[in-house]
């Protein structure tokens, strides 16, 4: 009960481990510009499988657990693009 205190760690953290069963963990990690990894990456199936294979493509998962690199991190920022996919899909309706 209370205020989720992940906004807060995530403030805090030099870099995130993730489970693989949360679209909305791993996107707010992966919204910050420190390295993300999803832990037991391998069990994801579905949906959550595909998003953190697009992840990967972006470049934004880091690839194993000793290898974390620092690099230029682009926080993932779909709002916009989110924002004017809804107005679009609204005008059509």
């Amino acid at each position: 009960d209370g205020t989720n205190p992940y906004g807060g760690l995530l403030g805090w953290a030099n870099r995130v481990v993730v489970s693989p069963d949360s679209v909305n963990l791993l996107s707010e990690a992966c919204a910050t510009r420190m390295p993300v990894m999803v832990a037991l990456a391998s069990t994801a199936q579905g949906r959550l499988a595909r998003f953190q294979q697009q992840l990967r493509a972006r470049g934004r998962l880091q690839p194993h657990w000793l290898d974390w690199q620092y690099d230029r991190i682009e926080p993932l920022r779909e709002t916009a693009r989110v924002a004017a996919e809804v107005k679009q899909r609204l005008a059509l309706g």
